[in-house]
Formats: structure tokens, C-alpha cells, sequence
């Protein structure tokens, strides 16, 4: 199960995201890095940048915690 935090949601109308794109990183990422505090970042290649999906495992749940374009 993926969820997305109240903060996600926040951060990903922003930035003109939408949960799908997201799911697609986390399913199908390039590559994924650890990040702080147990936290896992996705990253995938989406031509001129690449986006980036910060999220943490709660046993079988996977949490999103924020989404952000990277040059």
C-alpha cells in the first residue's frame, strides 16, 4: 500500500504533480538512495530533470513524504 502524506499532497499540487507520476517513480525508479532518518529517496530521469520521491516503509505501507524536480 502507498500512501502520501498531508505535506506530499501540499508539495506535489505545487509543483504540478500528479499522484500517478508518482506512483510510477516509486514502482519504477532509476535508481533509489537511503536518505536520512530511514528515509528512501526514488529518482527517475524525466528528460531535462529528474524527479525525486522522499519516502519511508511502515512494515508493507510505503509513506510519501515529499516529491521535487532536481537539475
Amino acid at each position: 500500500m502507498i500512501i502520501f502524506s498531508p505535506h506530499s499532497l501540499i508539495k506535489l499540487h505545487q509543483r504540478g504533480l500528479s499522484q500517478s507520476v508518482i506512483l510510477d517513480v516509486i514502482t519504477n525508479p532509476d535508481t533509489i538512495e537511503l536518505g536520512h532518518d530511514n528515509r528512501e529517496i526514488a529518482r527517475k530521469d524525466m528528460g531535462k530533470l529528474e524527479l525525486r520521491v522522499v519516502f519511508c516503509r511502515e512494515f508493507d505501507t510505503i509513506i510519501v513524504i515529499t516529491a521535487y524536480w532536481h537539475e
